[in-house]
């Protein structure tokens, strides 16, 4: 039972970092290959794949934190718009309670 699991763990581990490597490869193929990059990083000292293979991390990785940064100013946007909801809510309770006051006396 063990071995199974261990066998079929090991199989889906070798397909999910071929899957990845075939995606990385395909995607540092048609990135633009930034010479810029290479001097900022020091990619000097790596040969021409691995060069491109970082150069494709390093876009994976832009566009990730990008993703990133929009989901947060959206998340931070909807909860900036509620807390303004909020305060013009009670503004306007706040409004109406001293018109009853003024009304009433």
């Amino acid at each position: 039972m063990e071995k199974k699991f261990f066998f079929s763990f090991m199989v889906s581990l070798l397909l999910i970092f071929q899957v990845h490597s075939l995606f990385l490869f395909k995607l540092s193929s048609k990135t633009k290959f930034d010479k810029k990059l290479c001097k900022k990083y020091n990619l000097s000292n790596f040969n021409f794949p691995q060069q491109k293979l970082i150069v494709a991390l390093v876009n994976i990785l832009n566009i990730l934190l990008n993703f990133h940064i929009t989901l947060a100013k959206k998340r931070t946007n909807s909860f900036i718009s509620e807390a303004q909801r909020e305060l013009r809510n009670n503004f306007v309770d706040q409004l109406l309670k001293e018109y009853d006051k003024t009304m009433n006396f």
